[in-house]
């Protein structure tokens, strides 16, 4: 990893471990970690080059910092967070841009525009196509219910969860490759 990735990885995951991102079920840690492994397997797969990966990795380090100053609409504190780290250390303005927009295009529902920003997505929802989905969804489940007293009967989260996956539809070529057939398998699960 070059320079300004390691800082922005220190950067990031000191504010997750020290503000209340700690104690968020789902988008945690953990789930920013799985992020920067995925953008680095799609990125890997779709050959993209060594400054776009750079870019994609301090996007996936950054992209849910903002729940640590306002759940609701996080994306939009994630870029303030990132505009002014990145500043700070000099980044370029045009990579500096690209990770902004990177950030945005997680926003949901997801609407991507160019190869970076589909690769960012897929890996922030990589997890609906995992063998571990189910627990993912749980944890999401529990976040949404302390976090903003979001609380369902079983049957009802179990159907907007099968709506949403029905609905999703991978980005990358890695995405509608790889993901999609382990996704369906998931739809199959919750409908039985």
């Amino acid at each position: 990893m070059s320079n300004i990735v390691d800082k922005t990885k220190e950067y990031c995951l000191k504010i997750i471990r020290e503000s209340n991102c700690k104690y968020l079920a789902f988008h945690n840690e953990e789930h920013t970690l799985d992020v920067l492994r995925n953008v680095r397997i799609i990125g890997e797969y779709e050959k993209i080059s060594e400054r776009d990966m750079e870019i994609l990795k301090i996007a996936a380090l950054f992209h849910d910092t903002g729940f640590s100053l306002d759940y609701s609409c996080h994306e939009e504190s994630s870029v303030i967070l990132a505009n002014n780290f990145l500043k700070q250390n000099n980044y370029k303005s045009d990579k500096l841009q690209t990770v902004i927009s990177l950030i945005l295009a997680t926003k949901m529902p997801q609407n991507p525009m160019c190869e970076i920003e589909k690769i960012l997505c897929d890996s922030d929802l990589f997890h609906l196509a995992s063998d571990n989905f189910i627990v993912k969804n749980k944890l999401l489940r529990t976040e949404w219910e302390n976090q903003i007293n979001l609380k369902f009967e079983d049957l009802d989260w179990l159907n907007l969860n099968i709506e949403f996956l029905q609905n999703h539809k991978y980005k990358s070529n890695f995405g509608c490759i790889k993901l999609e057939k382990d996704k369906l398998k998931n739809i199959v699960l919750l409908e039985k």
